[in-house]
C-alpha cells in the first residue's frame, strides 16, 4: 500500500486493484502457490474492461441524445433551458454517488482481503473497517487526486460526466457481483475516450 500512499500525496490516480493483485501474484510466485487460472481471468477482465466501457458509453450517449434532442416523431419536443440543465445536474450528482458506491463494493477487498484471508479479521469486521477508512483517506489525502481527475486531465461537460460515471460504476459493480477485482481507472478511461467522441450537443450540456 506504500505506492498508493505516495501516489495520493503526489496527486496521481492509481489503481488499488492492480497494486494489490500485483503484490499477491509476487507472493504467490515466491511461495509456489499461485492460482494461475484466477490470475488469468482477472488479467483478461482488465483487458476487456476499457473496451466494454467504450461500447457502453457509446450506448448511453445515444440514450442521452434521444432524451435531450427529442424523438422527431411529434411525440415530444426537445427539453430546453433551465429544466434540462437541472435534470443533467441531478443525474450527474446521482452518478457521482453511484461511482464510489460501486468502487467500495469492489475495492474494499483490496485493503482488508489480506487480513481476512490470514484470519486476523472476520469478514464482517473487515468490511466495516474497509468501509470507514476509505472515507477518512478521501477527506485527509484525496484532495490532490481530486484536482487531477476533476480539472487537470480534460474539460468535462455535465452530459459527458454522467456518461462516464454511469458506465464505469455499472461495469465495476457488475464485476463485483462475480468476484473480480477491477481498476475503476480503466473503466473511466474507456468511457472517457468514448465521451471524447461525443456529438456537439454533449459539449454544450
Amino acid at each position: 500500500m506504500v505506492p498508493l500512499l505516495l501516489a495520493n500525496v503526489l496527486g496521481i490516480p492509481l489503481s488499488t486493484s492492480e497494486v494489490t493483485v500485483g503484490a499477491l501474484v509476487g507472493v504467490g510466485l515466491a511461495v509456489g502457490e499461485l492460482q494461475a487460472d484466477t490470475v488469468g481471468l482477472i488479467v483478461l477482465s482488465w483487458m476487456l474492461l476499457p473496451i466494454m466501457a467504450f461500447i457502453l458509453a457509446g450506448a448511453l450517449i445515444k440514450v442521452f441524445g434521444l432524451a435531450f434532442n427529442g424523438v422527431r416523431n411529434g411525440a415530444r419536443q426537445k427539453p430546453r433551458g433551465h429544466a434540462a440543465g437541472r435534470a443533467l445536474a441531478l443525474l450527474l450528482i446521482g452518478g457521482g454517488c453511484f461511482t464510489p458506491f460501486a468502487a467500495g463494493a469492489n475495492n474494499t477487498a483490496n485493503s482488508v482481503g489480506l487480513l481476512v484471508g490470514v484470519g486476523v479479521l472476520s469478514s464482517t469486521m473487515g468490511l466495516a473497517l474497509g468501509g470507514i477508512f476509505p472515507g477518512v483517506g478521501a477527506i485527509t489525502l484525496g484532495g490532490r487526486v481530486l484536482e487531477t481527475n476533476g480539472r487537470k486531465i480534460t474539460r468535462l461537460s455535465k452530459a459527458t460526466g454522467i456518461t462516464v460515471n454511469l458506465t464505469s460504476a455499472s461495469l465495476v459493480l457488475g464485476m463485483s457481483q462475480i468476484g473480480i477485482p477491477v481498476p475503476l481507472t480503466q473503466a473511466t478511461t474507456g468511457a472517457h475516450c468514448r465521451g471524447g467522441l461525443h456529438p456537439v450537443w454533449l459539449a454544450r450540456n
